[in-house]
């Protein structure tokens, strides 16, 4: 395997978290709302307290970030595994979780699509849906991008999916409460 492809493997899962939260940093900060950052969440510091731009910038990013992968995919042939993992790991990011409100390990109505739904006075489908199709497209795209035999396919988005979940359970559980005590951790 090449050397970058051992780099897609472990740089690219290692940043979906903090790519995603720096979505929310940036949508706080284009709200003009101060916000402290971890690899798992990013913490309003004003009194008025969460806005919309700040709840939907992590799962806007993530999107955008994915659909990014799927244009490198797809533009840009010698940088296919690169644009296909980024597509893959970014659309993870929210995949992951989803599986885990179906899973009935986490509540929904406490990560981002569940902030973003109370937000704006809708129910949780209605923010969650669009946001579980646009991914599960996105991820789609990258599968059928990826020109390489099917059993190597499955075993390259397998192993993004583990490199991902392995990265994000080591920075939320232990890197977090370590370099971002008070801000960090699983709890929201």
């Amino acid at each position: 395997m090449p050397r970058w492809a051992v780099a897609c493997l472990v740089v690219i899962p290692a940043l979906g978290n903090p790519l995603h939260e720096l979505g929310h940093w940036i949508g706080y900060a284009l709200a003009g709302i101060p916000a402290a950052f971890s690899f798992n969440r990013v913490l309003p510091l004003a009194p008025e307290g969460a806005g919309l731009a700040g709840v939907a910038g992590g799962p806007l990013a993530s999107l955008a970030l994915a659909g990014l992968g799927v244009v490198v995919l797809y533009r840009v042939p010698r940088r296919a595994l690169v644009g296909a993992s980024l597509a893959a790991v970014m659309a993870y990011t929210r995949l992951l979780p989803y599986l885990l409100f179906v899973l009935g390990i986490v509540s929904p109505a406490q990560n981002d699509e569940g902030m973003i739904a109370r937000a704006l006075g809708w129910p949780l489908w209605s923010v969650w849906l669009p946001f579980a199709l646009a991914f599960l497209g996105i991820l789609a795209l990258a599968w059928r991008g990826l020109k390489v035999p099917t059993a190597q396919r499955l075993g390259w988005f397998a192993l993004l999916f583990v490199a991902y979940a392995a990265a994000a359970a080591v920075e939320v559980l232990v890197l977090d409460p370590v370099w971002f005590p008070g801000v960090g951790g699983f709890a929201r």
